[in-house]
């Protein structure tokens, strides 16, 4: 299993594009976790799945924004 795999088929994290950096690395560390990654799979699988969005054409997820009240 891979995380491109997870977030762009087996969920819908990637259905509106890009789901963001914070996103990628938060599943990736989960995935880790179950599938006994070290931290260079961890950021080899983050790398490869931001190139994959990209080749895509999804756009990176734009940080939220608070509307102060």
């Amino acid at each position: 299993q891979t995380l491109s795999d997870v977030v762009c088929r087996r969920t819908e994290l990637a259905s509106a594009g890009h789901p963001g950096l914070p996103c990628l690395a938060t599943c990736a560390e989960l995935m880790a976790v179950e599938l006994g990654w070290d931290a260079g799979r961890m950021a080899r699988e983050v790398s490869e799945t931001q190139a994959f969005l990209h080749r895509a054409g999804a756009r990176a997820a734009e940080p939220a924004v608070e509307v102060a009240r």
